[in-house]
């Protein structure tokens, strides 16, 4: 039976209207426009008991199948669902709210639970998806008349969607519903942006300083373990071997930490750096966490002065210079410098190696391995 014949005669086969409690549908606009158009409602669904419902049956063209009708509702059957046993369909969101209130059919009060729901057949959902349906933005302008299987990709591209994303052309490149447009301020949502990202480097610069002052102090509790452990020591000397341990096992973990590097380029070795450039690549290594009873020993190894009998002069390097790619090195953090200790270079001769280790300077060609 069609829903033009349901409204002009009696309506015997539907009873149930009685079992639903009068507050639920006390307050329903009978406008179907208003009905259509509930604000933050974009498919233009029936609203009722304060819950989005069935699709309004104004909006469809021609005659809709009372079969197609949620008896709760009266919109056109959305996301429908059936009743086992009596094959009553009702709207997903119509019947989950009924269930809230009483676990039987609102139609012919059968018990039935949430749980016992199931999809309605395909023949019924081929019919509700061929029904030709206005678009929800109708009252915007939109002239379509689609399928309704097809209305929720057509909401999505719909230029007359007041909900439709939309990027400032003004230059803030904020992107807003068009219906904002209107009262969008460029120099207003930047000004947020910006007290939001001085807030966020506030909070950064606290962080920092917290973090920096608590590595402060850890290494002014290492300063003190480590004079503690030589007053100790200079108690016990049994003790010696203890302290060398400790210091050595230090030494490999900061080696362990920094990243294997690849010299490219050997040519551009710095031999004889500079007071400056040594106090760079000594403030370098102290940033990258090297014990202190080392440090002095590697920047007084970065000059050629210093270096074993293989590296000592151009001539010897030059003759050497097959062996280099066997050299384990470590880049030093940031510049391009490595460090060669003597613990992971064990299988070099000893013209070539040096204790605790060399730094090397180059002008270029320091590459990490990743």
């Amino acid at each position: 039976m069609s829903r033009r014949a349901v409204d002009s005669g009696p309506r015997k086969k539907r009873h149930w209207l009685g079992s639903i409690p009068l507050s639920w549908v006390k307050g329903r606009t009978q406008d179907p426009l208003r009905e259509s158009h509930i604000p933050g409602r974009t498919d233009g669904c029936s609203w009722i008991w304060g819950c989005a419902m069935g699709y309004d049956v104004t909006r469809f063209q021609g005659e809709v199948d009372e079969d197609l009708l949620c008896p709760i509702c009266s919109g056109v059957l959305e996301e429908p669902v059936q009743a086992p046993h009596c094959e009553h369909a009702f709207c997903n969101a119509c019947i989950t709210q009924w269930f809230s209130q009483q676990q039987i059919c609102p139609v012919d009060r059968s018990v039935v639970t949430l749980a016992h729901l199931h999809p309605v057949p395909r023949i019924m959902r081929n019919m509700l998806s061929k029904l030709q349906i206005t678009c929800d933005n109708a009252g915007f302008g939109c002239t379509a008349v689609l399928r309704l299987d097809q209305l929720q990709s057509h909401l999505r591209d719909c230029q007359h969607n007041p909900k439709r994303p939309f990027q400032c052309e003004q230059g803030c490149g904020l992107e807003m519903p068009k219906d904002e447009v209107s009262s969008h301020n460029c120099i207003k949502h930047l000004r947020s942006v910006v007290q939001q990202q001085q807030g966020k480097v506030t909070d950064l610069d606290k962080t920092a300083a917290e973090n920096k002052h608590q590595l402060a102090e850890q290494k002014r509790d290492i300063q003190l373990l480590k004079a503690y452990m030589r007053a100790i020591r200079s108690a016990n000397p049994n003790l010696q071997n203890l302290e060398e341990t400790i210091e050595y096992n230090e030494i490999l973990e900061w080696v362990n930490s920094l990243q294997p590097a690849r010299v490219t380029r050997w040519g551009g070795m710095i031999s004889t750096p500079d007071a400056v450039l040594q106090a760079v690549i000594k403030r370098s290594l102290i940033d990258s966490g090297c014990p202190p009873s080392i440090v002095n020993d590697l920047i007084e190894n970065a000059h050629e002065r210093n270096w074993p009998a293989g590296l000592a002069t151009l001539e010897t390097r030059q003759m050497n210079r097959r062996y280099y790619e066997n050299y384990v090195a470590k880049r030093i953090p940031g510049k391009q410098a490595v460090v060669v200790m003597a613990c992971e270079n064990q299988h070099m001769g000893e013209d070539m190696i040096l204790e605790p280790g060399l730094v090397m300077i180059f002008a270029h060609g320091v590459e990490e391995i990743l």
